[in-house]
């Protein structure tokens, strides 16, 4: 009930200024005690992406472990029904907060896609790769289950004669419209592609990565990385679809030197916008329009500046957007709102019903006390995993085998790192961008 009556992102923002200030172990301990609570999907993700931040990759890849062993436990639940969630007496009497936190098809997928990362960082490959095809098995599976539930919600509506339709007109939804639009479909993560086809390349699977990376292009077309690997495995390969890649993409294609290595770099930054509430007013029967407390996005941030590599006075080249979370959560929650309103007018007639009943038994010390907890049990669901970061962006670079030093310069920040490139073999570089750091790790694959 952590979330019920406190609204998620007052205990976000102190956890996500901890973690910009290095603080982990404070961080940790703010989420670590709540892990049992109805809500522990969500905290278990908060608690591992904080020890992997850490760089204690052990203890993060044993509390995803736990995360995705709960998220599957409610995906094979909901493979039974998707009706009871309009039916839950807690959520209708209180809010949807009481509901226990179930997540979204992007932060599923990330979540496997972060526990690829903890097992390469722990030198485990054939791990890494399970994960990879576990976060491309859940962005086809978790969109059957989303169509299923709002087949429910439709279903519900017409039943229960409510109007799940939504006005985005409001003012109010403006910076969340935009952001939303520029994501076609919530449920695929050209990221978690791109990521498995490293790891594809890595184990020798040129075919197996060269489907990944075109995955990865087709939901991020402009990006040059995912163009250069795909036109480079195309001709390599002799894919039957190379030309007509090599007409889209005219561009040289750039091969590895007989004594190069590759430099991947993945570059995160921030965090992914927390939600706000306001009143949504909406139709219900009986009562005229009525202001119904409702998630949503009030600001749209834009993409940060890209992290600039270089190496002595060569530049190698800078990162380039790859995922944007900012408008991937947006696209989520706008997708689930005819869900959301169904809840919320189911919710609104329970508690009309709960105050009538309250007046009638008890008269007007009744009708009161039950107006008052309606009035603080309607808090909107504001609940998202927060210390996700708000962009992801790649880059990658051919580079003499050796001890090689990269300079990295980002907004102001300049840092310079030691890299051993080993000869035909790709290094993983991860970067985080800090408010007053950037902070490095590098994997060998």
């Amino acid at each position: 009930m952590s979330s019920t009556f406190n609204a998620y992102p007052n205990q976000a923002k102190p956890m996500r200024a901890d973690i910009a200030k290095g603080k982990f172990q404070d961080a940790a301990d703010r989420v670590k005690s709540k892990t049992d609570t109805n809500d522990k999907i969500l905290y278990l993700m908060e608690y591992g992406r904080i020890e992997q931040l850490a760089g204690n990759f052990t203890q993060s890849r044993d509390i995803y472990t736990q995360a995705i062993a709960n998220v599957d436990a409610l995906q094979q639940k909901a493979k039974i029904t998707a009706t009871g969630m309009f039916d839950q007496s807690a959520a209708l009497l209180v809010n949807d907060n009481a509901i226990p936190y179930q997540g979204y098809p992007y932060e599923y997928i990330l979540l496997h896609q972060y526990q690829a990362l903890n097992y390469v960082a722990l030198g485990d490959v054939s791990g890494a790769l399970v994960e990879v095809r576990r976060a491309d098995e859940e962005q086809s599976y978790t969109q059957q289950l989303n169509q299923k539930t709002l087949a429910a919600a439709d279903a519900k509506a017409k039943k229960e004669s409510i109007n799940n339709n939504v006005d985005f007109n409001q003012k109010q939804f403006q910076q969340m419209n935009a952001a939303a639009a520029a994501v076609k479909n919530q449920y695929l993560d050209a990221y978690s592609y791109y990521f498995g086809g490293l790891m594809f390349e890595a184990t020798g699977s040129s075919n197996n990565a060269y489907v990944a990376y075109k995955q990865a292009l087709s939901i991020s077309p402009s990006n040059p990385y995912l163009q250069q690997n795909v036109l480079r495995l195309g001709k390599q390969l002799s894919m039957p679809d190379f030309t007509r890649y090599q007409k889209t993409y005219p561009q040289t294609i750039i091969n590895p030197k007989p004594n190069q290595g590759k430099i991947a770099i993945i570059f995160e930054q921030g965090f992914i916008p927390l939600r706000k509430a306001f009143n949504l007013p909406l139709p219900i029967n009986g009562s005229g329009i009525v202001p119904i407390s409702m998630p949503y996005y009030a600001d749209r941030h834009f993409p940060t500046p890209a992290l600039l590599v270089s190496q002595g006075k060569e530049t190698l080249g800078k990162t380039s957007a790859i995922l944007n979370l900012q408008n991937l959560s947006a696209r989520a929650l706008k997708d689930e709102y005819p869900v959301l309103v169904v809840r919320a007018i189911l919710r609104f007639a329970a508690k009309a019903t709960m105050e009538h009943s309250a007046q009638k038994n008890a008269g007007d010390v009744g009708g009161i006390v039950a107006n008052l907890y309606t009035v603080f049990s309607s808090g909107a669901d504001l609940r998202t995993w927060s210390t996700l970061p708000n962009d992801v962006q790649i880059m990658q670079a051919y580079v003499n085998a050796g001890e090689q030093s990269l300079t990295l310069s980002y907004n102001g920040k300049r840092q310079t790192m030691p890299v051993k490139v080993t000869k035909g073999q790709t290094v993983l570089v991860w970067v985080v961008a800090y408010p007053t750091r950037l902070a490095t790790n590098v994997f060998p694959l």
